[in-house]
């Protein structure tokens, strides 16, 4: 048997094409199977980011409202004392 180079003769611009072909289907490769999942991994990630600082946000602010809940009650007490005093 003779060798698969023997018998096939490509011409320079077939072999061209045919190293463009694979250059691209390793770059193409590479982006579906490495690079794309990374990036949808980050992007679920930062929206779980996003999620987590909303609540964050959300609870400081029921936290402060918790700190002023004196200070309300005081003028709260302050309003019915004038209105009781009426």
């Amino acid at each position: 048997m003779r060798k698969i180079s023997e018998q096939i003769n490509l011409s320079a611009r077939e072999k061209r094409m045919l190293y463009f072909l694979l250059c691209f289907l390793l770059v193409m490769g590479g982006w579906f199977f490495l690079l794309k999942p990374q990036l949808d991994k980050g992007n679920e990630l930062n929206l779980e980011l996003l999620d987590t600082q909303i609540e964050h946000d959300n609870l400081q602010l029921k936290l402060l409202e918790y700190q002023n809940a004196p200070i309300q009650l005081e003028q709260v007490r302050a309003e019915i004392k004038t209105i009781i005093s009426k």
